[in-house]
């Protein structure tokens, strides 16, 4: 390699070592900021009231008694 072109690659590699270097400043302040934002879930209120959470049945309300069949007949196959 030439003199001319030794300094072309060192020019090259120093801006591309900018750009690595800031791209890794900028990406060490999103992980700060992330991991000061970690311990947002441990709230006072437990998530499983924190979240009411309302069940609506589409079943409408039988007349019939709940369980099984009813014992008291015995009926044979």
């Amino acid at each position: 390699m030439t003199n001319k072109e030794l300094v072309q690659l060192v020019t090259d590699l120093s801006k591309k070592l900018e750009v690595a270097l800031a791209t890794i400043v900028e990406l060490k302040e999103e992980i700060r900021v992330l991991k000061a934002g970690e311990n947002s879930n441990k709230g006072a209120i437990p998530p499983s009231t924190a979240i009411k959470r309302v069940s609506r049945s589409v079943r409408e309300k039988s007349d019939k008694k709940s369980g099984g069949p009813n014992l008291t007949t015995k009926e044979k196959p």
